[in-house]
């Protein structure tokens, strides 16, 4: 047994609940497909299918940068953006409603 392996598991469940979006690429998180569409206005983009509802629909979600480093909705889950830039974000899922 390798005395690391707890803390190993703990990190990869960390970084699994924290994904880096990269602009333009689909990525599933739970029951959403979130495409990153990058920052306009002080603005973060997102597309969201709702895989459960219309998974061939992208709604629009447009949160202001501000908020989004305190905590935002999309759909049923609460989100935070830890690090953002106008080519990736990385989101923490802090909550589903």
């Amino acid at each position: 047994m390798q005395p690391n392996a707890p803390q190993s598991k703990a990190v990869a469940a960390a970084l699994n609940q924290s994904p880096i979006l990269i602009r333009g690429q689909a990525q599933t998180i739970g029951k959403l497909r979130i495409t990153y569409l990058g920052m306009a206005d002080k603005h973060l983009l997102f597309d969201v299918n709702l895989l459960d509802l219309d998974p061939n629909f992208a709604y629009r979600y447009t949160i202001p940068r501000a908020q989004s480093k305190k905590r935002f909705r999309i759909a049923e889950a609460y989100f935070q953006a830890q690090a953002t830039s106008n080519s990736k974000v990385r989101l923490t899922q802090v909550g589903v409603k």
